[in-house]
């Protein structure tokens, strides 16, 4: 389902993902973050991914929160 989502930030720290993940569900965005890290080892990132129409919303959201 959210392979068709865009991406509108990635970080290698999942408390920031937390963050932004909630910041994005009170303006009432939908949000998915996948982690892309390997299960063996503690390296690889999340993503945090939106659906298309709300990109633009997220991204202001994105920027003013200074993570």
């Amino acid at each position: 389902m959210a392979e068709n989502w865009n991406v509108v930030y990635t970080t290698d720290k999942e408390y920031q993902g937390e963050i932004l993940r909630d910041l994005l569900e009170s303006a009432s965005i939908e949000v998915f973050m996948i982690p892309k890290r390997d299960s063996m080892y503690p390296v690889g990132y999340y993503e945090i991914r939106v659906k298309p129409e709300d990109e633009d919303k997220a991204r202001a959201i994105v920027e003013k929160s200074a993570l």
